[in-house]
């Protein structure tokens, strides 16, 4: 099988308690038809000691040397390889980060993973209301006028820090392509309340 791993350059450098995580992808192209590529997902924290990870099988080597299967011409394979390093805990991603993940992801199953998967957090804070929601109630009629206020205007990336927390997987690439449609639709919104602010 073919074997393919990302490597921190220059590791034996990094200080100590240096760490990255990243999501990447690693990919064989077909040089014939490129909507046959073969790609590979993953995420890792990148650390000193732990400063490689990949895939043992990326590809089985009999489909890889095939003649007609496209992706060995001429003795020339080509591999492509896409990282997207997450610095914070949100973060969005790259136009480009995501065009190929909904490339790939979507059109196959991302469609209705996303559906199920947003049923099912709808359903986690429905349950988590019902069950919260006299006590958060309580919460708020206690808090000062200037505290309410400034929980009121809790900076976007902030709130959705906490979303995040509490709703995703940061190692699961589904999860950050879903995280980012909510993200980009809270700009538009805000984009949109500020548009109606002027206009009244």
């Amino acid at each position: 099988a073919l074997s393919v791993y990302l490597c921190v350059p220059d590791f034996q450098n990094l200080d100590p308690g240096w760490s990255r995580f990243a999501h990447f992808t690693l990919a064989v192209v077909n040089q014939k038809d490129f909507s046959k590529t073969h790609s590979c997902d993953g995420s890792n924290k990148f650390r000193k000691r732990e400063h490689d990870w990949g895939f043992q099988s990326l590809m089985e080597v009999n489909k890889l040397v095939d003649p007609n299967s496209g992706f060995l011409v001429g003795d020339v394979l080509v591999l492509r390889v896409g990282v997207q390093v997450i610095t914070h805990l949100f973060m969005p991603m790259s136009r480009q980060y995501r065009r190929e993940l909904c490339h790939r992801h979507y059109k196959c199953a991302l469609r209705f993973y996303f559906e199920e998967f947003l049923e099912e957090k709808l359903e986690e804070f429905d349950d988590f209301w019902e069950e919260n929601s006299n006590e958060f109630q309580t919460f708020w009629a206690e808090l000062s006028a200037d505290r309410q206020k400034s929980l009121l205007l809790l900076r976007r990336d902030a709130l959705m820090r906490k979303i995040r927390e509490r709703l995703f997987s940061e190692k699961h690439v589904d999860c950050n392509l879903a995280l980012d449609v909510l993200y980009n639709a809270s700009v538009e919104l805000e984009i949109y309340c500020d548009a109606k602010k002027r206009l009244a």
